[in-house]
Order: C-alpha cells, then structure tokens, then sequence
C-alpha cells in the first residue's frame, strides 16, 4: 500500500472499519457510483468494482442484505484488537469509559487494578477476575492509586505516601516526577544542585540559576554567552571590560530564577578597575578572584553576604595583577548575585576607562 494515497474506509462488523486505498475521485472512477452519497460503498479503482459496506450488495450497493454474519476469523481479530486496547488503560476512569473493557480491581481498596476486555456480566473468556472485584462502567468509590487508603470508603487519606500528592494521589510532590497512576512511582529530581523542583511527568528542572540548562541542568547556555561547567564549578556570563551591560529578568521564564552570575578580567596592566552594580529590588552578593599563577585558580573572597541594590568599588592596580599573557588573564574577577526575586533588572559594568562615569557604553541583555 502506497502511505501517500487517500484511504476510504467504510463501516464493518462488530464494529469495525473496512478500508481501501483509493487515487482519484470515487464517483466517476467507477462503471457504478457505489451508492457513494448514501454510504453504502467506495470504489476500489484496482478492481473497478464496488466495496459494498456491510449491509448492503449489489454492483450499485443498492440492494440490503438479509443479514450479515462476521467470519470466525474476524471475530477474532476484533477480540484481539479489543484486548490489547483495554489493557493499555492505566486508570479506571479511562477503562470504564471504553463499552468493550471492564475494570478488575484488586481487591486492596487502594485503587489498584487491571483493565480487561469484558463486559456487563464479567470479562472476557481467558480473563481472571472475581466477579465481586469486577466493574462495568463504573468505578470503585476508592482511587488513590495504591498510595493512601479511604477510611471513609470514598476520600484518599492524606497526605498522599510515595511521595505522590492530589486528591486521588496521582500526581508526584514537588521535587519528585514519574507516573504514580495505579501503583506507580515518583523520583526525586536531578538537577545537579540548581534547581529543587522538576516537571512532575518528565523530570526536566526547572534551573534556577541563569545561563544553566538541560534537562538536568548540566550545560551552559552558550548561545547566550554564558561559559563554564555546572558539574564541577558553575557557568558565568563573562562581562566586556569598559561597557555597561543591563539584565532584563522579567520574562515568564526567569521568574524561577534565583542567581546569576558574571565573570570578567580586566585588560589593561596599569589601570585600577571600576565595578558598579545596580538593582531593581535588593539582591545579596559575592565578589571573589583568581590568578593564573595558583595551581587550580583557587578562587579567593572580596565581599561574601553583601546585600546591595546599588554598588560602586574599585579593584586597584597595585592590589591586583592585570592583563592576559600568553592568552591567559592574569587575574580573573567573580559576581555571584543570588536571591534574586524577578521580575527585575541588573545593570552591571567592569571599566578601567578613565572617563567611564561620563560616557557609559551600554549593552542590554535579556
């Protein structure tokens, strides 16, 4: 069967739908027109006959059948359809609204159970079930999904165990994600440190730090400058020296934002370096450093705990070794902004231009 053509599909036994593969207009394609209008037949244009739906004969399918009796064979076929339908059902509520399947509860009155094809006097032969655990259409007054019991015979006793949480505990706690429906589990998220909470059904963090991302939050967003590595340190939008940038943390997407952080090494040897910090709402702070010069650029504390909506320091040349040599920054500055509260804005420059203050560069970042 070629996938790109037209299908026509009629109604068959039990029920079920007849389909033919089709590549021009039914009518006028065929010596009848099948009764097209009516719904009583396509045209196979194979065969140049008419497909009669069930019910109807006849060249046009025009003329009624007496009756109609499915084969053996697709008795079976439709048994087997209906089987594998019904046990796809995980919950109940999703079983019962399906005529062909019935659910067999396991007897725990904690909402557990299978789906099985079945109907109003019990499953279907091959099918094991009490006939007092088996339900047609309707549902056991008790669906925590084997995570909590009704004392009362109809309301999960809470809260919720497995760390699972909602009225019918089906949904994972905050910090867990999985599937608990019908004795399923929930696990914690992994979000390597930066972030507490995950989507519940497919475990992705919601990362708190800017610039952090990943499923896991185990990569820097480079796209958007931000450099380093989350498993072994963190990543750090690394700030040009002698522009202004400004951070505008007011998307829907920042507001489980919690830090961000900046990097920066100043060029010049002799200049002593400016740092001015400015915040919408108040925000705590560390400054820290590192030289090229120490085994594993230990990073060493200026500020630690500094709240600060507007900051202005000076990193002076004699204190400080500045510069790049041999393409490495002699001495290399950390911004750690942390309980962040957007939506806000960041403004945040390093500038050894003497005349900074006066003529600002300005850089916007969102």
């Amino acid at each position: 069967m070629n996938l790109l053509s037209p299908l026509l599909c009629i109604l068959g036994p039990l029920p079920i739908f007849l389909c033919v593969e089709v590549s021009g207009i039914v009518p006028s394609n065929c010596p009848n027109n099948c009764n097209v209008h009516l719904g009583q037949g396509i045209c196979n244009l194979e065969s140049k006959k008419c497909l009669c739906s069930v019910g109807f004969e006849g060249e046009d399918c025009l003329k009624p059948m007496e009756r109609t009796v499915p084969t053996p064979e697709l008795r079976q076929s439709v048994q087997e359809f209906n089987a594998s339908q019904c046990t796809s059902y995980q919950t109940c509520s999703g079983c019962s609204e399906n005529l062909e399947c019935g659910w067999c509860d396991d007897g725990s009155r904690m909402g557990l159970g299978k789906c099985f094809p079945g109907g109003e006097s019990g499953p279907e032969k091959g099918m094991k079930c009490p006939i007092n655990r088996w339900y047609f259409t309707y549902c056991p007054s008790c669906q925590c999904n084997g995570h909590s019991t009704c004392s009362d015979g109809y309301s999960c006793e809470q809260p919720c165990g497995n760390f699972t949480t909602g009225p019918d505990c089906n949904v994972c706690a905050p910090g867990y994600w999985g599937n608990p429906v019908n004795g399923g589990s929930c696990q914690p998220c992994d979000c390597n440190g930066y972030a507490t909470n995950c989507n519940s059904q497919t475990g992705k963090c919601f990362c708190t730090t800017k610039g952090v991302i990943g499923h896991n939050c185990e990569i820097c967003d480079v796209g958007n400058n931000y450099y380093g590595d989350p498993i072994k340190r963190t990543c750090y939008y690394n700030l040009t020296i002698d522009y202004e940038f400004t951070f505008n943390l007011s998307k829907k997407s920042d507001l489980q934002l919690t830090q961000i952080n900046f990097s920066n090494f100043p060029l010049k040897f002799e200049y002593d370096t400016y740092l001015i910090i400015e915040t919408l709402n108040p925000a705590k702070m560390n400054i820290t450093f590192s030289e090229a010069r120490e085994a594993g650029s230990l990073e060493r504390t200026i500020l630690t705990d500094f709240d600060t909506s507007e900051f202005t320091g000076v990193l002076t040349a004699s204190k400080y070794r500045f510069g790049i040599i041999d393409g490495v920054p002699l001495t290399t500055f950390y911004v750690y902004m942390y309980d962040l509260k957007p939506p806000l804005w960041i403004r945040i420059a390093f500038s050894q231009y003497p005349q900074f203050e006066k003529e600002k560069i300005y850089n916007f970042i969102s």
